[in-house]
């Protein structure tokens, strides 16, 4: 069995044959496909797609781009922040993303003064930030987005995960956040001749009342001192069909060091279709063949690694393993 941990099954080309797409995920065996929100938008489709097919469930939030809408600003991130914490209470709701920072686009985006760029810059990280307060406060994991074509993006993603994360952090989560147990245990202290309605939140367990995995990188890149610290921090790395590629050098010494319980796969369809399905788009039945790759640069079975994978990709979005 396999849960594809990353994939956008709100885009358009999915559209016309969706059924067919979950079947043949079903057939290559993908017991739960985690379909990921980037903006206000996406993030409603995935609520129509939870809601729909059994298989599927949701992370939401915003992708680190939406600063490039004409008139980003701070009152836009608190639009968009109460928005996000409505969808979050949502059913099979099990993350918090795509979020982080992506200078990439920033500095290729054309006629952007350099104090223009800087600017956008900071209205990452603030976006950024604040998704995490929301999952810390949820108690629901991150799902991770960093490019950049140096290193500047990545040092500052470790800046800010190491003051909410890191061992030296002096940031208490559990000062902070509540989970459900916690505000059903003050409800009903608080309440006499009321019991507690759980349905008015949710109808599924995603709420855990300890925080074991903060997140997963999704799509893993940068160095290996940046990984190593995202998992000494508890996070998790996900390998997605470019670990195929010939040209993915840096990904596959990933792939073959990168501790077993620290990993998981996925397919971010309908981009980056492994090989041999490069030119088709990517679905989730072809996680099999992202799962075959990494299972042969570590040397292991492939049954040994979808074990693996799905076990932690359950621990990760509290998954029902029951079902798997």
């Amino acid at each position: 069995m396999l849960i594809d941990t990353h994939c956008h099954l709100d885009w358009e080309s999915y559209q016309d044959d969706m059924v067919e797409v979950l079947s043949r995920a079903k057939q290559a065996k993908v017991t739960f496909i985690v379909t990921i929100g980037t903006d206000e938008d996406s993030n409603t489709k995935t609520r129509i797609l939870i809601t729909k097919y059994d298989q599927v469930f949701r992370c939401v939030g915003y992708h680190p781009d939406c600063v490039l809408h004409e008139g980003f600003n701070e009152g836009e991130i608190n639009r968009l922040m109460k928005v996000l914490e409505l969808e979050v209470a949502y059913p099979k709701t099990v993350g918090v993303g795509e979020c982080g920072l992506d200078y990439y686009v920033i500095e290729r985006a054309e006629g952007l003064t350099s104090a223009r760029k800087e600017e956008l810059c900071d209205l990452q990280r603030e976006l950024f930030e604040r998704q995490i307060l929301l999952a810390i406060q949820y108690d629901l994991p991150l799902s991770l987005h960093v490019r950049d074509e140096g290193d500047g993006a990545y040092v500052d993603v470790l800046d800010i995960l190491n003051e909410y994360f890191g061992k030296d952090s002096d940031y208490s989560m559990r000062q902070f956040s509540f989970s459900l147990k916690n505000l059903k245990e003050e409800y009903e202290s608080a309440s006499t001749g009321n019991s507690f309605d759980r349905q008015k939140l949710t109808s599924f367990e995603t709420q855990k009342s300890d925080r074991v995995i903060p997140g997963v990188l999704h799509c893993v890149s940068g160095s290996e001192e940046y990984v190593d610290a995202c998992i000494e921090m508890g996070f998790v790395v996900s390998f997605a069909g470019n670990v195929t590629y010939k040209n993915a050098e840096v990904i596959q010494a990933h792939a073959k060091r990168v501790p077993l319980d620290s990993m998981v796969v996925e397919t971010d369809g309908p981009f980056l279709s492994p090989i041999p399905f490069r030119s088709k788009r990517n679905e989730s039945a072809f996680l099999v063949e992202t799962a075959k790759k990494v299972s042969e640069l570590r040397g292991i079975d492939y049954e040994f690694l979808c074990e693996h994978s799905t076990k932690n990709a359950c621990a990760l979005f509290n998954l029902p393993q029951e079902r798997i």
